[in-house]
């Protein structure tokens, strides 16, 4: 069937604002969408300036002018804890619209805050909401020469992840995509990593996490035989291991067990890491998940004193204690994420158990994100601020100590099992920011 109109495209991920040699993801959310639009005919194109050996500008002169750039404000496209540094997604806004007839933005921010975003990131529109349902809408309007009156464009229905196609991975360099990733128990090693999505939503409700960019409590499945697809894609782009994002990955136990059996009747040769909470795993769920080539996993432990400190997390040490030991157990690397900064934490404590397990921990301070009932809690309303990271007074508000958070962090990083301590050079934040000035408002 012939298009009314078919539009030259471009989708841009901007260059972080955080380290990128420890963990880099794809931009998954920009691929799935990519593959829509081209199978609508349209000519789409990726440039994602974290590992692009261009400059924006460079680029734009070496190619025609698209009729559409979008540009995501989050450089990690699909985690449920957004960034709050916007300015190079700014930067690569204004130099596009010198260039490019119109110029969008996808994104949490947006989604969470269309003015605030908006008044921080001049584009010409907003999309809000999931990538793979946003941008084929709004391209569609353009393509039946419909130019929207409202700088802020909703996408209509749900986002069906049955119909969501497999990527075309080859239009981004897919090994340039690199984290350090456990190969033994305490033991790192930087590779090329592919990504994989399987689920959307969580159906849990904790205080600092924000999920409701990706459906809130509603656990959304892809069928089994799209994830292997998937996974035998980024075999031939010359992946041997990938994560699934999916935050509670373990949850769906029919769909999951249906998955491990299918992967290991497929062969695929492929190992990965996922991630989830202590509660949702079992001695034999583990066994299974190994013997289908998981070689790494995630708990979102955050302190062993969770379930005492008011964050609608009521997971115990004992549960964290058990599902390490039976990943341990099964051949699975175990990794924890940790936060420091709760009300009411005995860091101590915390220290002196870490320091027994057996995992390496990622560790990170508490910041209520706009979005979560952490953020509700502090009070801080948003009314006259100019930018995302006026927000960030949101964590002072949390915990007026900050010299004591500050104390317990650097507590926790002593520790030899911090994964920092693991890496080569300063590592002594695992999301440093690069030094940028900062940009005028529009």
């Amino acid at each position: 069937m012939a298009h009314a109109r078919e539009l030259d495209i471009l989708l841009v991920v901007p260059e972080s604002p955080y380290r990128v040699d420890l963990f880099l993801q794809q931009p998954i959310g920009f691929l799935y969408a990519a593959e829509i639009l081209a199978r609508q005919g349209h000519r789409v194109s990726i440039l994602d300036l974290r590992v692009s050996e261009r400059e924006l500008g460079e680029y734009l002169e070496a190619h025609p002018v698209p009729d559409l750039a979008v540009v995501t404000t989050s450089t990690y496209d699909l985690t449920q804890c957004y960034t709050w540094q916007l300015a190079t997604a700014a930067r690569a806004v204004r130099e596009l619209r010198g260039h490019c007839p119109r110029v969008a933005i996808v994104g949490a921010h947006g989604t969470l805050d269309p003015p605030l975003t908006l008044a921080e990131v001049p584009a010409d529109y907003l999309l809000v909401g999931e990538y793979e349902l946003a941008i084929p809408q709004f391209v569609a309007q353009l393509e039946a020469g419909i130019e929207p009156s409202n700088p802020v464009f909703r996408p209509a229905g749900k986002l069906d992840l049955a119909a969501l196609p497999v990527p075309d991975f080859s239009r981004v360099p897919q090994r340039s995509y690199q984290s350090y990733l456990p190969v033994a128990v305490q033991e790192l090693e930087r590779q090329a990593c592919g990504l994989l999505f399987a689920n959307r939503g969580c159906p849990f409700t904790c205080s600092y996490c924000y999920t409701a960019f990706f459906g809130g409590t509603e656990l959304r499945l892809r069928p089994v035989e799209r994830v292997l697809q998937e996974m035998r894609c980024l075999k031939r782009a010359g992946v041997d291991a990938a994560f699934f994002l999916d935050y509670t990955f373990t949850a769906p136990k029919r769909w999951l067990h249906e998955l491990l059996e299918a992967k290991q009747e497929a062969g695929i040769a492929l190992e990965w890491g996922c991630q989830t909470r202590a509660h949702l795993v079992d001695r034999e769920m583990l066994a299974e998940m190994r013997k289908a080539g998981c070689r790494w996993i995630w708990y979102g432990i955050e302190s062993p004193h969770i379930a005492s400190l008011n964050q609608a997390k009521p997971i115990s040490q004992q549960t964290a204690d058990r599902a390490v030991a039976w990943a341990c157990e099964a051949g699975i690397v175990p990794m924890a994420f940790m936060l420091v900064g709760f009300p009411g934490e005995d860091i101590e404590a915390t220290a002196e158990w870490a320091a027994r397990q057996p995992f390496l921990f990622s560790l990170e301070r508490v910041l209520p994100r706009y979005g979560t009932s952490l953020f509700e809690r502090t009070g801080v309303r948003i009314g006259g601020m100019k930018s995302w990271n006026e927000l960030e007074q949101a964590a002072a508000a949390l915990n007026p100590d900050r010299a004591e958070v500050e104390r317990s962090y650097e507590r926790l990083i002593q520790l030899p099992n911090y994964f920092g301590n693991h890496l080569p050079g300063n590592t002594d934040s695992l999301w440093l920011e690069v030094a940028e000035p900062a940009l005028e408002l529009a």
